[in-house]
Formats: C-alpha cells, structure tokens, sequence
C-alpha cells in the first residue's frame, strides 16, 4: 500500500497523536495488516446474499442458519459474530478509495494514522471492559468464596465441630454459598445451616 516513505510518514503521523506510544514502523505496519485483515473478512461477509449490516452497531445481522455458513466459507468471521466493528465505514471510505486510486497520497497517509489511532481507542475501551469483567468476576468470586464461608461457620457456637464439618462439604455449591453469605440473620444462618446438614444424613 505504501512505500518506506509514506510508512515512516504514517507512523510519525501517528505518534504525533500519541505521543507516549512510540510506536515503530514496524508496529504500525502489523497493526495496519490486522485492521485491514478485520476490514476484509467483515465486509466479505456483509457481502453474502442474506447477510444485513447494522449501521449504528457496527455489526453483521444474519439468521442463525446462515452464520455457519458464513464461517465455514470463512472461520475468521466467526469472531463477529456477537462483536461489532464500528470502524467498518471509514475503512470502507478509505481502503476501496485506496484501490480506486482516489485521493491524495498525503490525505490517505493522515487518514490511515487516523485510523489505526480510532483502532487502537477501540481495542483498549474492548481490553478495559474485559479487565473489568474480570474484576467483577473476581470480586463476586470473593464475596461467596469458600474460604469466607468457612471462616463464618468457624465462628458459629452453635454448631458442633462434626457439624461444621458437614457445613464445609455445603459450600462447594455457589450457590448454597450465596445464600449462607446474603442470610445476615444470625439465627436464620445457623437453623438453615442445620437444616441442610440434616437432610445430608
């Protein structure tokens, strides 16, 4: 697509806009391809006979039926399948213009920086959001944990030792540890507690 130049031109371009990145020639022409990879498989499979395109999301619109097909004919759509790519209609303005032989060749240098620059906000809002998944997943894991429930039950008088042995086997069901942990009722815990340990006989 470019020569030397116009990819050393791109990748000043781009660290112009961010400047703590540094990013190499050589990084920019890897994240280019892998665009323009994405750019390619999306807009095959926007092509398909019976394949609708939502604008707003950014995202292919097919019946379940014809997904399979899409990704026999080609396995790496199948990562759009419930993911949008939003970067699909200025692609589309600036790669087919490409191959049209419109525009200038600086117009196009600053519009691939620009690009890739949208590219890389997209993968890091889709990064921050997995990590904070994540987090959620961890905390929820921790609030419920095993080790929380028996650090309750340890503490617990009105269970005899051979019953909070029991009540251990309990918590290796979430749920049976969500609702030992949510039952703030001192009480309520140790009759519902007993109540289990009971029909485990």
């Amino acid at each position: 697509m470019w020569t030397a130049e116009g990819w050393r031109s791109i990748t000043n371009k781009f660290n112009e806009m961010f400047p703590m990145a540094r990013f190499t020639k050589q990084q920019i022409q890897e994240k280019e391809k892998e665009l323009k990879s994405s750019y390619k498989v999306v807009r095959d499979a926007k092509n398909n006979s019976g394949t609708g395109w939502n604008e707003a999301l950014g995202m292919i619109i097919v019946e379940p039926n014809l997904w399979e097909k899409l990704i026999q004919d080609n396995p790496k759509v199948a990562k759009f399948r419930k993911k949008a790519f939003p970067l699909f209609s200025s692609l589309e303005k600036l790669y087919e213009e490409d191959q049209e032989g419109g525009g200038g060749k600086r117009r196009k240098q600053s519009q691939t920086a620009a690009k890739l620059g949208d590219y890389i906000d997209f993968r890091k809002s889709q990064i921050q959001k997995t990590v904070e998944k994540l987090d959620e997943k961890k905390r929820h894991e921790d609030e419920y944990s095993v080790e929380k429930c028996i650090d309750i039950v340890d503490g617990m008088e009105d269970l005899s030792d051979e019953q909070k042995a029991d009540a251990n086997e309990l918590f290796q069901t979430e749920m049976n540890r969500q609702i030992f942990v949510k039952t703030k009722n001192p009480n309520v815990r140790v009759i519902w507690l007993k109540k289990k340990i009971s029909k485990m006989s």
